[in-house]
């Protein structure tokens, strides 16, 4: 039958008798969807009847005796045998019990293959149990795998607020056998005109929840839009990171950075707080970062919350010996990023959705670089407003600020008639403030300042999940209250990016 659908149509024959055309009926299309469904219930129910039968069977041995007498990984040609060890031993040892049960082997066998693919260098994992030979509770277990290559690169474009650049990247899995990684990229883009950035990470303790990496990069930046100069930065960078694998739960960064920045082209009309940081700058700090996310989906979220505290100490003297961090830049940074979605409206998929933002920055040596400081306005986070259009501004660049606030209240919802599309609807209402902090006043008063002087605008528009990596929002919005000198945008406007507002 299939020969005869594969050919199927019109069939001429030749020769000296005359042409004889023969139609051969095509299968209805309806009944072959139906047969086709028929026979994919029939696969669906089978393989429930047998995986409801190992159910039964599991649940009739859980409690009998079994242990592993003998493990095998099969496939693992380029993964170091003393890191394979280290990372299944610690699930084994309940396992290899001779006082286990048959329950105890499979979950234990089953965590130990999960915790195989997540450190990303295998395409999949599966396991054989056996009965072991002269052992009658024993089970020979083998784990088989098949590794992913050891390079790959790509190439490709991103697109990021007021900046578009092209990449190539290459990645090297695996390089040592123990889950090792190397990764190199560089760009060119509108605003980052070119950087290049290399890092070689390792898991920690064969965990592939805990990782070091070690990091160096060279970038040069045009900001003469908004800030009247270039910078050009070259650092590296020590980071440790621990990602608890409970479902929602947060990781941590812990980490430090050398970073010797030069600001340079200056403008003809750069201001003078500018021109007094132009040239050569070192940061030397430490950092650590919390990040939590539970939303259901990264970029139209209808639920769940999300979290990140940022805190990051350079220039300081630590502890009672005196020992310095190093560098001629010295200051105390915090920043907070939150937002919570609820849903109001589950088949509209309308949600309510809250954000605030908040950061200081106190210099423990009298003012701040800019470098250093906030910068805060345009379609990413407070709409409404230019880029980095916020804040104290001289000769209409943006001087960044020590300390800020922004909040965005917004309803979203499902596009009618578009249910389908990875886009929403919505209107917001959004609020900022950013101040320099003068060490002379009262902090107090100087917070107060900060929030009764806040900017706010309001609006509509439409946000557009772009292939899954991005967000893009066309908004018309109005700004109701700003401040003289701030780049107030009322109409149109358009943002990308993956954290908004």
């Amino acid at each position: 039958m299939d020969a005869l659908k594969e050919t199927a149509g019109t069939f001429w024959r030749t020769g000296s008798e005359p042409q004889i055309r023969e139609q051969i009926p095509l299968e209805d299309a309806q009944f072959k969807a139906e047969r086709e469904a028929r026979v994919q219930a029939q696969i669906q129910l089978s393989y429930e009847r047998a995986m409801a039968r190992l159910s039964e069977m599991i649940d009739r041995n859980a409690s009998k005796p079994a242990h592993i007498s003998s493990l095998r990984v099969l496939g693992a040609n380029k993964t170091r045998p003393g890191f394979l060890q280290a990372v299944l031993e610690p699930h084994l040892v309940a396992a290899q019990d001779p006082d286990a049960t048959f329950a105890t082997v499979l979950n234990s066998i089953q965590a130990a293959a999960e915790k195989l693919e997540r450190f990303d260098i295998f395409h999949g994992v599966s396991v054989d149990l056996d009965t072991a030979a002269r052992d009658p509770h024993g089970l020979a277990a083998l784990i088989h795998v098949r590794e992913k290559s050891r390079w790959k690169a790509n190439t490709g474009t991103e697109m990021a607020q007021h900046d578009q650049s092209a990449y190539a990247r290459f990645t090297l899995r695996n390089i040592f056998g123990g889950a090792e990684s190397l990764e190199g990229q560089f760009s060119y883009g509108t605003v980052t005109r070119n950087a290049f950035e290399v890092r070689l990470e390792s898991p920690v303790n064969a965990s592939p929840d805990t990782k070091v990496e070690v990091a160096g990069w060279n970038s040069s930046t045009d900001k003469k839009l908004w800030a009247g100069h270039d910078e050009v930065s070259r650092g590296g960078a020590v980071r440790l990171r621990h990602a608890d694998p409970t479902p929602g739960s947060g990781m941590h960064e812990l980490g430090w950075m050398g970073v010797w920045r030069t600001n340079t082209a200056l403008t003809e009309t750069a201001p003078h707080s500018i021109r007094a940081n132009a040239g050569d700058s070192v940061k030397s700090a430490i950092y650590h970062t919390y990040t939590r996310n539970t939303f259901d989906n990264p970029l139209l979220p209808t639920s769940g919350t999300y979290l990140r505290l940022y805190n990051e100490i350079a220039g300081a003297t630590l502890g009672p010996l005196g020992f310095g961090l190093g560098g001629d830049t010295h200051f105390l940074k915090s920043e907070l990023h939150s937002r919570v979605v609820t849903p109001l409206h589950l088949p509209t998929c309308t949600s309510l959705s809250l954000s605030l933002r908040a950061g200081g920055l106190w210099g423990l040596r009298g003012l701040t670089r800019p470098n250093d400081r906030f910068f805060l306005g345009g379609p990413s986070d407070v709409r409404g407003f230019t880029f980095n259009g916020l804040g104290p501004r001289e000769n209409n660049y943006s001087l960044g600020g020590d300390v800020y606030i922004a909040s965005g209240l917004a309803v979203a919802t499902k596009i009618p008639y578009l249910p389908t599309w990875p886009a929403r609807l919505h209107a917001f209402v959004n609020a900022g403030s950013l101040l320099p902090i003068d060490q002379t006043r009262a902090l107090g008063a100087q917070v107060r300042d900060l929030v009764e002087r806040g900017s706010v605008a309001v609006g509509v528009g439409v946000v557009y999940a772009l292939r899954g990596v991005a967000r893009v929002e066309v908004n018309f919005g109005v700004p109701l209250v700003g401040k003289r000198g701030e780049g107030l945008v009322k109409g149109v406007q358009v943002g990308l990016g993956v954290e908004m507002l």
